[in-house]
């Protein structure tokens, strides 16, 4: 017999790694009608975006660190909560295409870009794009 619990989806956010380089949040409660699409929020680049379900599904991961499922969520929902009215538009759409996330990472504000000796970045000149707490 078959367990059917890894049949089910999740009814609770749940946090993946999208090849293997980024940290994603599947939310069931905000996914769209259709079935061959799902939303994912990547956390490295601050995006909600429309997936293909079959395609994206193979690429993620389940994550396991405490931590970083803790920064996930808890990045997703100081997001999701500044963007309530995105959220809702893209569940409600008729019309979904597959939509890429934004950078990984973005220049630091501090050094525009630069490096150097700037400790914001630890001389590196881009910082990762996630929200700043």
């Amino acid at each position: 017999m078959s367990d059917k619990s890894k049949l089910e989806p999740p009814t609770f956010p749940w946090v993946g790694m999208w090849k293997g380089r980024r940290h994603v949040v599947f939310d069931p409660l905000i996914q769209p009608e259709s079935k061959e699409f799902m939303l994912l929020y990547f956390v490295q680049g601050q995006s909600l975006c429309t997936r293909k379900k079959a395609v994206d599904r193979v690429d993620v991961r389940t994550v396991t660190d405490p931590s970083a499922i803790t920064f996930a969520l808890s990045q997703y929902d100081i997001w999701k909560s500044l963007n309530q009215s995105l959220v809702e538009q893209k569940k409600a759409s008729s019309f979904l295409e597959i939509e890429q996330p934004d950078a990984i990472r973005r220049k630091c504000r501090i050094c525009d870009g630069m490096g150097g000796y700037c400790s914001y970045c630890n001389g590196h000149g881009f910082v990762d794009n996630t929200i700043e707490g």
